[in-house]
């Protein structure tokens, strides 16, 4: 079966909540991958085809990520939905989630791009999580500084003489 997906998906599992229609239940789930198209939800069994469903990423009480979504396929475990319908502001802040492009300069710039998907919300594990970003960036940012002393030394080695 060929995938017809236009964006790829990572697998990745991430606490989701789906509003199935217009009585707004909600349902807890997890995704088991996630892509700028859409999601496949494991745990939802009260979906089918071409039902509306807005989906909200992270808790709902700390101000989460609201898409909507139309139900793709269905089976035994979960849905495949495809978001659709969202503005350009929202579909940007799902791919900054997605894919974040924090540079390691910055620590605190680390904690503000990958918090939103830290499932932790005790001061512990903000903590582990800050420790890890730092050690991320600590070792970074030696192999960086070795790559920009080689580059600048190459570039003066290589100068063509006049």
């Amino acid at each position: 079966m060929q995938d017809v997906r236009q964006h790829p998906r990572a697998a990745y599992r991430l606490a989701v909540d789906l509003y199935c229609g217009e009585d707004e239940t909600w349902h807890h789930c997890h995704t088991a991958n996630i892509g700028r198209g859409g999601l496949f939800a494991i745990g939802v069994l009260c979906l089918r085809p071409g039902d509306n469903v807005r989906v909200s990423l992270g808790r709902r009480q700390r101000g989460a990520l609201q898409l909507h979504s139309q139900v793709a396929r269905v089976s035994q475990v979960g849905a495949g939905l495809a978001f659709g319908g969202n503005g350009q502001a929202k579909m940007e802040m799902l791919a900054e989630l997605l894919s974040p492009d924090w540079d390691g300069e910055n620590l605190l710039e680390g904690v503000i791009k990958i918090g939103p998907w830290y499932r932790d919300e005790d001061l512990a594990g903000w903590m582990r999580m800050t420790s890890m970003l730092s050690d991320w960036q600590r070792l970074t940012q030696i192999a960086r500084r070795e790559f920009l002393r080689s580059v600048r030394a190459d570039s003066t080695t290589s100068r063509p003489r006049p």
